[in-house]
């Protein structure tokens, strides 16, 4: 290289650079597992929620 860098210094630069996206992104990606299981977690609550009202409303309108 012209700039008078040895080569292997840019090629630790370009290692040290990589690593650190690479951690950031899986970082990231674990963030946004974590928010997925929640809301998955969420959904399901949600969702018994729903089938114990639907049950109640068929009781109450087969009553009237």
């Amino acid at each position: 290289m012209r700039d008078g860098i040895p080569l292997n210094e840019h090629f630790l630069a370009l290692k040290n650079k990589f690593n650190n996206e690479k951690d950031d992104l899986e970082k990231y990606i674990k963030a946004l597992d974590d928010e997925n299981r929640k809301e998955e977690m969420n959904n399901k609550q949600k969702k018994h929620k729903i089938e114990i009202l639907k049950r109640e409303f068929d009781e109450i309108n087969h009553r009237f």
